[in-house]
Parts: structure tokens; sequence; C-alpha cells
């Protein structure tokens, strides 16, 4: 009982330490695959087929896991450039007004 315990607390560990040197899309795909092969076995032992089942979740877990990863990594990209373009642009608006405080004539500049 003692190697068991020993065993179960050692093995988040060693899953953290393992996953220091891994990009965001590896750690992404690994843990996808892992949490698939949790619900694709216990999916998979409602059929009586837990080890099937775990397979084919660890195969969309992590497949999954690497898409939505590259997919937030583009998001960032696109938000990254969004805001170095609009940073290097001016937008101006102008407003004049007539004697009763109307407003007569509204431009726009653009600094391109």
């Amino acid at each position: 009982m003692k190697n068991v315990t020993t065993l179960l607390c050692a093995l988040p560990l060693c899953l953290l330490v393992g996953c220091s040197n891994m990009t965001t899309g590896e750690q992404s795909a690994l843990s996808g695959g892992a949490l698939g092969a949790i619900g694709g076995a216990a999916i998979g032992a409602l059929t009586g087929h837990a080890g099937e089942g775990a397979l084919i979740g660890a195969g969309v877990g992590a497949v999954s896991g690497a898409v939505i990863d590259e997919d937030r990594q583009r998001g960032e990209e696109k938000r990254r450039y969004e805001q170095r373009r609009n940073k290097n642009h001016r937008h101006e608006v102008h407003h004049y007004y007539d004697a009763q405080g109307n407003e007569v004539v509204e431009e726009e500049y653009y600094d391109e």
C-alpha cells in the first residue's frame, strides 16, 4: 500500500516537471490527450471496451488540444498585429459649431 501511495504522489510531480520544456502547443496536445483518454475510458467502460475508448479519446483529445492551441495563437498574433497597425496611424475628428452651438461640420483625418 505504501508503494501505491508513493506512486500516486510522485506521478503528478513527474507530469509537471515533464511539461516544463514543452511548447504551449505540445502542452495543449498532451493535456487534451490525457483528458480525452480519461473521458474515452469512462465512456468505453460503459460498453465494455475501456481500452479502445481510452485510445480513441486520447487521439481525439490530442488533436483537439493542438487545434485549439493553434487557433488561440493565431488570435493572439492577429491582436498584436492590429495593435501595431493602429498604433502607427492617427485618427482625428474635428467638430465645428455655429453661433447657437449646433454642429455644422465634422471632419475626419487619417494619418497613414
